[in-house]
């Protein structure tokens, strides 16, 4: 082997080597990167399994690793907390933590299989049992996890006890608020049902007055629509029949949160004046300040309308109690004035000059005993003879014997139905009624040039608001007599007073405010009504009077009167009274009758005196109110003597209230003074025919 050889060998091992070297070199620094990798990946590691200790250990939950059998194998600080347990009580299973943790467990199980998923959650609200042996609610929180190879579970765990009874609270708040605000619902409903149905007219507005509610009833007491006042003011009803200070005085009440009443006139749409009562009552709101006005109206107009019926019937009652008064007297002095003209025109048949003149004073005497008469009509006092009569024939009689006292320049109407209307009435009381309104229309046309007065006669049947009105209760259907006329009409002032007694407003001395009022007193004695509607150039008088009813038929005429022949003996008259002049007169005109006349000048005289002399009285005439006796207890003692004893009561006070007392047959007569001599003398001559 030669020197060369041996070289190359060496060079070729030192190769080797080097290779050797080269190859150590590299794997020795693939050594030193992978073991740095590794103290990399052992870094990150330790950084993460820190972190995940970290999260685990202070997490807000309580967590908790168990194994597949519920064995727990650690839990973090929470889960202490929440299971107020220490590390030397620690639980060894969920299950003592859970009861409920096996039936989670299974459906945990189901649902995994399920979805075959390996990282699993579950979530559940159990019932948990603290060491403590306290029960709380938990949310419980479920995940599958491998570590080092082995299936573990992760229970996240929250106390939900206090949330679920906040939530329990908050959700009994919520219904009770519910209920609360359904229930305002309803009352608010009810509320504003009731205010639609209210029959009382309501009105709501802001504290600028502005309008936003009025019920169906306002509208109707107003005739406007809502739409029509919803967003006005208040101000849109003012008739500007009230000054500003009474507006300014609600104002300023109600602004300071009272009540204000009064009462209003107001305008409707139509402009008509409605008298109403209105009560204003602030609303509040929370803070006790003013939001709203509520206001509630009261239609006045029927209550007025009844108050001033009152009041008529209280000046009826008055002027009643007046003339009941005065009647008695004047009507004596009357009879004495009569009396005495009677027995004048008996001293001088012959003198024709004379007789003129004592005419002439008995009828002014007759007239003044027939405007005693109008008062007590208009009073109710009057005594009248109703009966069944035909109105229609009645109607046209009377109106042909006004047409006589009406000039020929002003045209007279008459109007009567074909249809027959009776009533129950006084013939005269009738023809006065009507004369009355005939001679109204007369004056009222003074000075017209082409002056109409019509008369119409038709049946009528009452509305609702008519029969309200009415005096006579339950009558439906009416007589109408219609006076019309084309004169200067009532001034608005005194259409309120015409009806009142000695009320006129013609000028001195033209009238004596008695006729209308005789009118409203005969109307109303008969249960009827009348109505006025005036302007200038038309005034109408419209009257309803009753119709008779269907069983009642028309009195019979009276039985004629049949003189009798006094025999030899006069008979003999007990007159009775205790105004002495009065007596003294009476008795001279019955002596001059061919009568024997007996004076008494009371009751108790007359009663003393029949008792001794009863044979001989043919027939008593006795004044009715005497003192010590009074004239019908004089009659009573005499007819207990004899029964069937002929008396004539008269007086000057209210026939009407003694016709109660005083129950008139063919034995018992009612006569007034002033007595009219013709008509006393019949009286006395077919009741001594009766008694013979």
């Amino acid at each position: 082997m030669n020197e060369q050889t041996l070289i190359d060998g060496l060079k070729d091992r030192i190769a080797i080597l080097e290779s050797a070297l080269n190859q150590a070199n590299r794997v020795q620094a693939q050594w030193q990167h992978a073991s740095e990798q590794l103290r990399t990946a052992q870094g990150s590691l330790k950084e993460s399994r820190d972190r995940f200790l970290a999260l685990f250990e202070y997490a807000t939950n309580g967590m908790v690793v168990a194994n597949t059998d519920g064995d727990i194998q650690s839990m973090n600080a929470e889960a202490h907390h929440i299971f107020g347990c220490d590390q030397a009580s620690l639980p060894q299973n969920v299950e003592q933590i859970f009861p409920a943790y096996p039936q989670i467990m299974s459906e945990f199980q189901v649902r995994r299989q399920r979805v075959r998923s390996s990282l699993i959650t579950h979530q559940d609200e159990a019932s948990m049992l603290r060491c403590d042996g306290a029960q709380l609610t938990a949310s419980l929180s479920l995940i599958a996890i491998v570590v080092a190879g082995k299936n573990l579970l992760l229970l996240s765990v929250q106390d939900i006890t206090r949330q679920l009874e906040e939530r329990e609270r908050h959700q009994g708040e919520r219904q009770e608020l519910q209920l609360t605000i359904a229930n305002r619902a309803s009352r608010l409903l009810k509320l504003s049902q009731a205010l639609d149905a209210a029959m009382e007219p309501v009105v709501i507005c802001n504290t600028e007055g502005v309008i936003e509610y009025v019920n169906p009833a306002y509208c109707h007491m107003w005739g406007y629509a809502p739409s029509e006042v919803m967003g006005k003011p208040t101000s849109l009803l003012k008739s500007n029949q009230h000054d500003n200070e009474l507006y300014a005085d609600m104002w300023e009440r109600i602004m300071a949160g009272g009540v204000w009443e009064g009462r209003l006139i107001n305008r409707c749409r139509d402009g008509q004046l409605k008298a109403v009562s209105l009560s204003i009552s602030p609303v509040f709101d929370r803070q006790g300040g003013v939001s709203n006005f509520i206001g509630l109206y009261r239609d006045l107009t029927q209550q007025e309308y009844m108050s001033k019926q009152v009041l008529q019937s209280q000046k009826m009652e008055a002027v009643s109690t007046l003339v009941g008064g005065i009647s008695h007297e004047f009507n004596n002095i009357l009879a004495g004035m009569t009396g005495n003209l009677y027995l004048a025109k008996m001293l001088y048949p012959n003198d024709e000059e004379m007789m003129k003149y004592l005419d002439s004073a008995e009828q002014q005497g007759f007239k003044a005993a027939e405007m005693i008469q109008m008062l007590m009509v208009f009073a109710r006092k009057d005594w009248v003879e109703e009966k069944v009569l035909e109105l229609n024939t009645l109607i046209q009689e009377t109106c042909t014997l006004g047409r006589l006292s009406i000039p020929e320049n002003i045209a007279f109407s008459v109007d009567v139905c074909e249809q027959i209307l009776m009533v129950r009435a006084d013939t005269a009381q009738i023809q006065q009624m009507l004369l009355h309104l005939v001679q109204n229309s007369h004056d009222a046309l003074r000075h017209a040039q082409h002056g109409k007065i019509s008369i119409q006669l038709k049946s009528g049947t009452g509305t609702a608001d008519f029969i309200a009105q009415s005096s006579a209760v339950g009558v439906r259907h009416y007589a109408q007599i219609i006076v019309r006329d084309n004169g200067i009409g009532i001034r608005e002032k005194d259409k309120t007073h015409i009806f009142e007694p000695f009320y006129t407003s013609k000028d001195t001395g033209e009238g004596t405010g008695l006729g209308l009022a005789a009118v409203f007193g005969v109307i109303e004695r008969l249960g009827g009504t009348i109505q006025v509607d005036s302007k200038p150039g038309d005034t109408q008088f419209s009257i309803y009077i009753p119709i008779a009813v269907a069983d009642e038929a028309p009195v019979a005429a009276a039985k004629e009167v049949v003189d009798v022949e006094q025999e030899n003996q006069p008979f003999v008259i007990l007159l009775v009274d205790d105004e002495t002049e009065v007596l003294a007169i009476t008795s001279k005109i019955l002596s001059s009758l061919n009568y024997k006349v007996i004076e008494a000048r009371n009751g108790l005289e007359a009663m003393r005196y029949y008792e001794d002399h009863s044979d001989s009285i043919d027939l008593v005439v006795t004044d009715i109110i005497m003192p010590e006796l009074s004239g019908i207890e004089a009659v009573e003692r005499m007819r207990c003597i004899r029964e069937s004893l002929p008396v004539i009561f008269i007086t000057g006070y209210d026939q009407e209230y003694f016709e109660q007392q005083v129950e008139e047959d063919e034995k018992t007569r009612l006569v007034l003074k002033p007595l009219r001599i013709g008509e006393l003398s019949k009286i006395i001559r077919q009741m001594l025919a009766e008694d013979a």
